[in-house]
């Protein structure tokens, strides 16, 4: 999902070299998924196990500017969390404010 996203937003990010190993990984079952994936295994205290809400599943890109490292943080019925590296862009200026970024602004609309 995270990688789909990533995609239909910021398609020429995600067809750089640095998110190869992702896309061999999703296409061919290359590679060890605990390589780019880590659950977040905390209680989550403050919600009820049924509750489901308007924000049942939710998927956030992130981006590391200084190293140009993208994640995306996947939340499915708000309990089971995780997160995925999807890779690194290689222009590092893509990513801003903790945003991948490109010829739209960080959430797909024009600038």
């Amino acid at each position: 999902m995270a990688c789909n996203l990533l995609a239909h937003q910021r398609r020429e990010m995600f067809l750089g070299a640095g998110f190869d190993p992702v896309r061999r990984l999703v296409l061919d079952g290359a590679g060890d998924p605990w390589d780019f994936i880590g659950f977040n295994t905390s209680p989550d205290e403050t919600q009820e196990a049924a509750a489901l809400g308007e924000l049942d599943h939710v998927i956030v890109l992130s981006g590391e500017r200084a190293t140009g490292v993208v994640r995306g943080l996947v939340s499915l019925y708000g309990h089971l969390q995780f997160v995925v590296v999807l890779g690194s862009a290689a222009d590092r200026q893509v990513v801003r404010d903790g945003v991948p970024s490109g010829p739209t602004g960080p959430s797909g609309s024009p600038r």
